[in-house]
């Protein structure tokens, strides 16, 4: 269940410790506003690992020795090293987190484009190849996004996506659940509110062009 507290969402029945931020936290891609709120967390800023993201379908493993950077050019992280964090950017796209119970976890950035370019599907083969995890011993948390009513498209994403010229709406959602579900995972976590509609609690792209972001953080503990 996805509960608000301290001005982040998190998912109490995740299987790692896991947070999105909200807009009253201000700008995570903000460096000193990152590592502040980081330090609140307990989290080593130097621990942290984050993304050069690029809407692409790109899943990357992090070491113990990647502390700190930000990986290139991918939208995916997962882990299996111990105390190791890593982070998510977004403002509408989805962000999901995985995780198998001591072995791994991971976040992905999960944009219409990822999405078109099964980048769901591909963090999950890379849990099979890197640790040896069954889909069915996934679980999958799904945090805060653009929902389908305010999620109003154009013919690039039709045609991505061979939708009907009378679509007008796209549910990010819903597509997320049918790659997850499609590799064999069963357990998966939604959070109902919506990035566009809810200004209050959130930054959206879409709705204003902004360059803020919340962060979406899964830390691996071995337990």
């Amino acid at each position: 269940m996805w509960i608000l507290k301290d001005n982040a969402f998190f998912d109490d029945e995740f299987l790692f410790p896991n947070f999105v931020t909200t807009r009253n936290l201000y700008d995570m891609k903000d460096a000193a506003r990152r590592e502040g709120f980081c330090s609140l967390r307990g989290i080593d800023n130097k621990g942290l690992v984050c993304a050069r993201q690029v809407h692409g379908n790109t899943v990357a493993t992090v070491r113990r020795d990647d502390g700190g950077k930000f990986i290139e050019k991918a939208d995916g992280l997962v882990t299996a090293a111990g105390g190791m964090a890593l982070a998510m950017f977004t403002a509408d796209c989805l962000p999901v987190f995985l995780g198998v119970k001591g072995k791994a976890c991971g976040v992905v950035h999960a944009g219409w484009r990822g999405l078109n370019k099964s980048i769901l599907i591909s963090a999950v083969d890379l849990f099979k190849k890197e640790f040896r995890a069954l889909p069915r011993e996934l679980m999958a948390s799904i945090g805060p996004h653009i929902c389908k009513k305010c999620y109003t498209i154009g013919s690039e994403l039709r045609e991505a996506f061979k939708l009907t010229e009378t679509t007008l709406n796209f549910d990010l959602e819903a597509e997320a659940v049918r790659q997850l579900r499609s590799c064999g995972i069963r357990k998966i976590s939604l959070n109902s509110h919506c990035t566009f509609h809810e200004p209050e609690l959130f930054f959206s792209y879409r709705k204003n062009k902004t360059a803020a972001r919340m962060m979406s953080v899964v830390r691996f503990l071995n337990i």
